[in-house]
């Protein structure tokens, strides 16, 4: 049996004429009606890449975040997502905010950097992980925090400028 086959589709984009809906990496172009009919047939896997090529949301293909991905959350977040951690960047972990178990995706906004004390400690339900606006907060313990608010951690403009390369 073999594994899924990868195809890329290229749909028309706004202001570009085109003859076709979209076009196959093997240069095919396609009718809606053709699309719809194989996309309906075919185990969609969706990607969205940013203005310069890179993955910012890989759907379900894959359950590990890829470097493109990481690169953005650590620029967006500025290192681990709980505030005061001041654990170095190149040291994080990944974590999907929704469970990956229970439907959570492989994109930037269900990405996650932790530093590894705290990924466990929401492994073992001492923090709770929520996205707000498609940003991780942080809920803390009671004992830390009564009103169990979500925090965001804020970034500070060194945190941008040392750590986003």
């Amino acid at each position: 049996m073999h594994g899924p086959r990868t195809t890329f589709i290229h749909a028309a984009r706004a202001g570009r004429p085109a003859r076709n809906c979209a076009r196959t990496a093997h240069e095919i172009e396609l009718e809606a009606e053709d699309l719809r009919k194989l996309l309906c047939e075919a185990e969609i896997i969706p990607m969205v890449f940013n203005s310069d090529g890179q993955v910012i949301d890989a759907g379900r293909s894959q359950r590990l975040f890829p470097r493109t991905i990481k690169r953005a959350a650590r620029a967006q977040d500025g290192g681990c997502v709980v505030p005061g951690c001041t654990m170095d960047p190149a040291l994080l972990d990944y974590r999907h905010i929704r469970s990956w178990k229970h439907g959570g995706k492989t994109s930037l906004s269900d990405c996650c950097p932790l530093c590894p004390a705290h990924h466990v400690a929401v492994h073992l339900g001492y923090l709770k992980i929520v996205s707000i606006a498609g940003l991780p907060h942080v809920i803390l313990p009671e004992h830390l925090d009564t009103d169990r608010r979500p925090r965001h951690k804020q970034r500070t403009t060194r945190q941008a400028l040392c750590h986003d390369g």
